[in-house]
C-alpha cells in the first residue's frame, strides 16, 4: 500500500473543521479514523516509523482523542488496537470549533482489519470463517480490556468500533456485554457476514424464493431439535441482545459484508408476508447449531452475524470492484451516498 493512504493530510478527513457530533457522517468519519489509525500504528511499528516520523497520530489527535493504550496480541508485539480518549481539540489543534450535541465519546475502543502481510491476521480469519474467533487470543485479550473499562466506568460513554476482522471482534464484544446487561455504542466497517452470497449468480425472485424455504426450513428443525431437548424455542441469550443496536456499516459490492443486506431484506420481507415470528426463530438460528443441538455435538462456534437489531448503513456508490468496495476510506469521504435502515424483531 502507498504511504500515502497511511498519511492523514494526504487522505484521510481533514475537510472537517467543525466537529458536531449530532451528525452521523462526522460520528462514523471519525470512527472510521480512529480504526484506521490502529491500522497505520502496527505499520510504523513494522517500518520502524517513530517519533516525527510516524503517521499514526494525526488520524486520533486531528479529532480531539489522545491514545490511552495499545491493545496487542499474545506475542506482545503486534497491534491489534487501540484505547483512545477523548480530551479536547486541544490536542490536535486543527478542529477550530466543536459542537457537543450529544456529547463525544470519553472512550473508544478501536479494532484494525487485515494487513494482508500479517500471517496471524489470515488465521484469524480462518478462525471468523469457521465461526470460532472466540477462541482466538485476538477476541480475548479485546475483550478483556473492555470489560476493564466498561466495569469501571459503565457503558454510557464508551464506543466500540471496528473495521473487517476488527469488526468481527468488536461484533462479538458487543454481544458478551449486551448479554451482561451493557450496552456500547458500536460502529461495525465491513464486517463479514459468512454465507455463500448465491444472489451474485442467480436472480433476486430465485433467491429470494431459496431464503423463504431456508427460512421455514430452520424454523421446524428448531421447533422439533429443541421440543426434543425440552428447551425454549426462543433463545433467550439471543433475545438478551434486542437492546444492542450496533450500527453496521456495509456495501453492495463487497460480498464480504453484503450479506447484511440480504439479511435484514429477509427479514423484512417475511414480516410482510405475516411470517414475522416463523423469521424471528429462524433468524437466530444457523444450519451448523442445528445440526449440533439435534446431535448432541457440542460444538463451541459462536456466529458473529446473527443478531436481532441493527442500525444498517448502506453507501449505494458504485465501486471499481470488490477490493475497492471493501476500503475503509469510502465511510469518511464527504461525497459517499448512504441509506440508513432500523430493524428489530418488534
Amino acid at each position: 500500500m502507498a504511504p500515502g493512504n497511511d498519511d492523514f493530510s494526504a487522505a484521510g478527513p481533514f475537510h472537517i473543521h467543525s466537529l458536531c457530533w449530532c451528525d452521523p457522517y462526522q460520528k462514523r468519519a471519525v470512527m472510521a479514523s480512529l480504526v484506521k489509525g490502529v491500522s497505520v500504528m502496527e505499520k510504523d511499528r513494522v517500518k520502524g516509523r517513530r517519533g516525527h516520523l510516524a503517521l499514526a497520530p494525526l488520524w486520533w489527535k486531528f479529532f480531539g482523542f489522545e491514545l490511552e493504550s495499545e491493545i496487542k496480541d499474545d506475542a506482545g508485539s503486534m497491534i491489534i488496537g487501540a484505547i483512545y480518549k477523548f480530551k479536547s481539540t486541544d490536542c490536535g489543534g486543527t478542529v477550530s470549533s466543536l459542537q457537543v450535541q450529544n456529547g463525544p465519546p470519553s472512550y473508544v475502543f478501536a479494532f484494525r482489519g487485515t494487513i494482508r502481510t500479517t500471517m496471524r491476521d489470515w488465521k484469524d480469519n480462518f478462525k471468523c470463517l469457521c465461526h470460532h474467533l472466540h477462541n482466538s487470543y485476538r477476541f480475548k485479550v479485546a475483550k478483556e480490556k473492555v470489560w476493564e473499562l466498561v466495569s469501571t466506568l459503565g457503558p454510557s460513554r464508551i464506543c466500540l468500533a471496528g473495521y473487517s476482522l476488527g469488526s468481527a471482534c468488536s461484533m462479538l464484544i458487543g454481544k458478551e456485554m449486551a448479554r451482561s446487561g451493557f450496552i456500547l455504542e458500536t460502529y461495525l466497517f465491513n464486517s463479514p457476514f459468512i454465507s455463500i452470497p448465491i444472489e451474485y449468480w442467480i436472480s433476486p425472485k430465485v433467491s429470494r424464493a431459496v431464503d423463504t424455504v431456508s427460512s421455514i426450513t430452520k424454523f421446524g428443525v428448531a421447533h422439533v431439535v429443541k421440543s426434543l431437548h425440552g428447551r425454549p424455542v426462543l433463545d433467550s441469550s439471543f433475545m438478551a441482545l434486542s437492546k444492542w443496536v450496533p450500527h453496521i456499516l456495509v456495501s453492495p459490492y463487497d460480498p464480504i459484508c453484503s450479506g447484511y443486506i440480504k439479511y435484514f431484506e429477509r427479514r423484512n420481507f417475511m414480516k410482510s408476508k405475516g411470517l414475522g415470528k416463523l423469521e424471528n426463530i429462524a433468524t437466530q438460528n444457523s444450519y451448523k447449531s442445528l445440526v449440533s443441538d439435534a446431535l448432541k455435538l457440542g460444538w463451541d462456534f459462536e456466529p458473529v452475524d446473527i443478531l436481532p437489531s441493527a442500525d444498517l448503513i448502506i453507501n449505494t456508490d458504485k465501486k471499481e470492484g470488490i477490493v475497492d468496495a471493501h476500503k475503509l476510506k469510502h465511510w469518511w469521504h464527504p461525497q459517499t451516498r448512504c441509506q440508513s435502515s432500523s430493524h428489530s424483531l418488534s
